[in-house]
């Protein structure tokens, strides 16, 4: 293995959101806010396991917590959905090899999308559908 390559970190969004449980929290949370027991009934895990994820995505900025107006211990949690789309688009540069590595392996297919690696020539990698929606048309 190339150690140049070897070297190189994983982005921390894609550590935080390689965890299952933290991925389905992730997931809920894109399409509406919650509060902390429905995510415990929703994703039938123990309370503690789901405070422990939430913890980790609040120190990470992508969760917003906020108390509720009328009864002031549920605790309503929200996707930030911008920092998200930051982190992620962040996340590119980490991919991109320096021009001294050599490539890893030659171009190849998957899913009908042809990629490439180490090559000057522009390639076009759709986005995730769940991001579509949030890059300007």
């Amino acid at each position: 293995m190339n150690p140049s390559i070897a070297a190189v970190q994983a982005p921390e969004l894609f550590k935080l959101l390689s965890h299952d449980i933290r991925w389905q929290i992730v997931t809920l949370l894109a399409r509406s806010d919650y509060y902390g027991q429905e995510l415990v009934k929703i994703l039938k895990q123990p309370q503690n396991l789901i405070s422990y994820h939430l913890k980790q995505l609040t120190g990470s900025h992508l969760v917003h917590e906020r108390r509720n107006d009328v009864d002031e211990r549920s605790i309503y949690y929200s996707l930030d959905i911008e920092m998200l789309r930051t982190l992620y688009l962040a996340s590119g540069t980490a991919l991109h090899l320096d021009a001294d590595v050599a490539p890893l392996a030659g171009p190849r297919e998957v899913g009908g999308v042809r990629y490439a690696s180490c090559s000057s020539a522009p390639i076009t990698v759709p986005a995730p559908k769940w991001l579509k929606r949030f890059y300007a048309s």
